[in-house]
């Protein structure tokens, strides 16, 4: 959110460095790299739980609403870049119809934000409704998604001022509607983010209990509460966060280094990532697969001068053996490629050297009867 500080330099005592100085470039490139990762495993997910599981579940939708407001988020962050952030505040405010978009298009990231962290919270507890079995897990699990419903849409008063942006003050709407504003965004985000911090610890460790009760091996259970255990990265970034929430006001620069938003970012997009790692469980699983298959394989492989594949014993009646090689006993395959020795029909008949063209097969049928 756009903050006002009275005791900002004079706009005319501003040298050419200090204006055309910005830190948008790397402030793109880190929530860019965030934004990727988080891209990449949703659609991973996706691609497991439609291909191959062929279920989508709440869980699912939830996340994907999530991330909806993830990508909203980035792209409003890309055009921040655009008209200021990275910038120096007082260069900001140098231009004030810019100055007052930018503030309008910081409430808009706050509030999409916001709704993705709860979207998040709301989707790991679906993914967990579908562990437990006590009804006390279950009652307690929906009356969380309630909460979070409540928590994420109550942000203002009156409600519509959170997506109705000309309900609220100056410099973004003309309204009187009370929300996040200088004044009171310090008491009330301090408590959103215990809230949230709280809410994250909770989802993290809740797992622990039930995980360990379903019919899984040791390594798998050890591998999922892991997995889950993520949230609590995104519990740690939320403290952070509340750090920089403390100071928000008290910079003079704010949006050069956009800590604060930085690491509402990291808390968000990791949020996805641990939600969403758990469903990727048959790809892994998979993957490791075929990459054994293929291992042993070609360790099993001898050398391709003489491939024996297979040679069993095989009971014909005479009609069904040429005249020519009677006397032996038996049946036998060989497959040879390359330059390979190849017996004549008798033993007594000497070896002959045979070279095959590169990738062909010749295949040896050998037979014995008493």
């Amino acid at each position: 959110m756009a903050g006002f500080n009275p005791e900002i330099p004079g706009l005319h005592d501003l040298d050419a460095e200090y204006i055309a100085y910005t830190n948008a470039p790397t402030l793109l490139m880190q929530i860019g790299t965030l934004f990727g990762a988080t891209a990449l495993v949703i659609s991973l997910r996706c691609y497991v739980r439609i291909a191959m599981i062929r279920s989508f579940g709440k869980d699912d939708w939830t996340i994907l609403l999530a991330f909806a407001f993830a990508l909203a988020s980035f792209i409003i962050y890309v055009m921040l870049a655009r008209i200021g952030l990275g910038k120096h505040l007082p260069v900001i405010r140098m231009n004030e119809e810019g100055y007052r978009e930018f503030s309008k298009l910081r409430q808009v990231l706050s509030i999409t934000v916001g709704v993705g962290i709860g979207l998040v919270k709301i989707s790991v507890a679906f993914f967990l409704l579908r562990l437990v079995t006590k009804k006390a897990y279950k009652w307690f699990l929906r009356g969380f998604i309630v909460f979070m419903l409540l928590f994420t849409i109550w942000q203002c008063t009156p409600v519509a001022a959170a997506w109705d942006l000309r309900l609220r003050p100056p410099p973004v709407g003309s309204g009187t509607a009370v929300c996040f504003n200088a004044k009171t965004f310090t008491a009330i985000g301090l408590m959103n983010t215990a809230v949230t911090i709280a809410t994250d610890f909770l989802l993290a460790l809740l797992p622990v209990p039930l995980v360990w009760k379903l019919q899984l091996n040791g390594r798998s259970k050890v591998t999922l509460v892991c997995i889950l255990a993520l949230g609590l990265f995104a519990g740690v970034a939320a403290i952070i966060k509340s750090e920089k929430q403390k100071t928000i006001f008290s910079n003079p620069d704010p949006y050069v280094k956009d800590t604060f938003v930085m690491w509402r970012f990291i808390e968000y997009f990791i949020g996805i990532i641990a939600a969403s790692l758990p469903s990727l469980k048959p790809l892994f699983k998979q993957l490791l697969s075929n990459g054994t298959r293929a291992t042993e394989e070609a360790s099993s492989q001898p050398l391709p001068s003489r491939q024996r594949y297979s040679t069993r014993i095989k009971t014909v009646e005479d009609d069904e053996i040429p005249l020519e090689i009677y006397g032996k006993i038996g049946h036998s395959v060989e497959v040879s490629s390359g330059c390979c020795k190849v017996q004549g029909e008798g033993e007594d008949r000497g070896d002959s050297v045979r070279t095959l063209e590169p990738n062909t097969i010749l295949v040896e049928e050998k037979w014995r009867v008493s």
